[in-house]
C-alpha cells in the first residue's frame, strides 16, 4: 500500500503499518516509538532527530518497495506453492475519554479521574490554540550543563521557545516561601535572568497549561502536573505573602533558573487557594 502524505498519517495507521511488519507494541505507544521501530525494520536510520524527517524517509522507503511489480505466476507454480492466509491483528481501540487523557499526557497536562470528556477537550483546545506542541514534537535537547546552542539546533530551539506566547496580569507583592515547595534557591546574579532553552521550553508548557485550563488549578494540581515529568530540573512554588491565591514557580537546573509566569516579579499566577 502506498501512502500519499506522511504528515497526515494518523496514529492508528502507524499502528497498522507496524503490525504489517510484525512489530509488537503497546496500545499507549507514542507515534515516535512506532516510526522508529518501523524504520529499524525496513533499514532506515531510526536515530534521525526530526520526527517529520524520520516519517518522510520511512514512508518513502515503504512507497518505493510497494512499486515492485510481481512476476506473473504459472499454473504449475501456483499449484506447488503453499497457501498463506493473512491474519488480521486486532488493534486495541481506546475510549474517547482514554484518548483525551493520552493526548493531555502528550502535552504534559495533568488530568484527574473526575475530569469529563468536555473538560479535557476544553483544556486541549486552549493549549493547541496557544500554539503549544506535544512533548514528542519538541526538539531533543541535551539536558546536561554543557549543552550549547549551535548552528545545527538553533532553529529548533528558537521555535520551541516561541511556540507558547505569554499573557498575564500584574500585582505589586513580593514572593514568599510556600510549604509545598522545595527549600528556596536564591536568584542567580540577583534575578531570574540566567535561564536556558531547556528551562524556557518547560516554562512555556506549564504556563500555557495553567492559564489555559478550564478552571483555576490548586497547589496540589500544579505539583502533580510538574512532578509527573521526569526531568533534570528542580522546582519550587512561592506564594505571595499577602495574597495566598497568587504564586510564582521557579525551575532550576544547575546554575540556570527561570521564573513562571515571567522575570517580572510583579507578575503572578492565579490559583484556586
Amino acid at each position: 500500500m502506498k501512502w500519499d502524505n506522511y504528515k497526515t498519517i494518523k496514529k492508528s495507521e502507524w499502528q497498522e503499518i507496524a503490525t504489517s511488519f510484525g512489530i509488537t507494541y503497546e496500545g499507549n505507544s507514542v507515534v515516535r516509538y512506532l516510526v522508529e521501530k518501523i524504520a529499524e525494520k525496513i533499514g532506515v536510520n531510526d536515530k534521525i532527530v526530526s520526527d517529520n524527517d524520520l516519517k518522510k524517509q520511512v514512508i518513502e522507503k515503504i512507497n518505493s518497495e510497494s512499486e515492485v511489480v510481481p512476476v506473473e505466476e504459472t499454473n504449475e507454480s501456483k499449484t506447488n506453492e503453499p497457501v498463506i492466509e493473512k491474519v488480521e491483528v486486532p488493534v486495541v481501540e481506546l475510549s474517547r475519554l482514554e484518548q483525551l487523557r493520552k493526548e493531555c499526557e502528550s502535552y504534559g497536562i495533568a488530568w484527574a479521574e473526575n475530569h469529563s470528556e468536555a473538560n479535557l477537550e476544553q483544556v486541549l483546545n486552549s493549549v493547541k490554540s496557544a500554539g503549544v506542541l506535544p512533548l514528542s514534537e519538541q526538539p531533543v535537547i541535551n539536558t546536561n550543563e554543557s549543552f550549547e546552542i549551535t548552528s545545527s539546533n538553533a532553529d529548533e530551539v528558537a521555535q520551541a521557545v516561541a511556540n507558547a506566547p505569554q499573557t498575564g496580569f500584574t500585582s505589586t507583592q513580593d514572593p514568599a516561601f510556600n510549604p509545598f515547595s522545595a527549600p528556596p534557591v536564591p536568584p542567580v546574579n540577583g534575578g531570574y535572568t540566567t535561564s536556558n532553552a531547556y528551562l524556557d521550553t518547560y516554562k512555556n508548557i506549564y504556563l500555557n497549561a495553567i492559564r489555559g485550563h478550564w478552571r483555576l488549578l490548586s497547589l496540589n494540581d500544579i505539583n502533580e502536573m510538574i512532578s509527573r515529568d521526569t526531568q533534570t530540573f528542580t522546582y519550587q512554588i512561592n506564594s505571595n505573602p499577602q495574597q495566598q491565591n497568587k504564586v510564582e514557580i521557579l525551575l532550576t537546573q544547575g546554575s540556570a533558573s527561570v521564573r513562571i509566569p515571567s522575570d517580572n516579579t510583579n507578575e503572578w499566577l492565579d490559583i484556586n487557594g
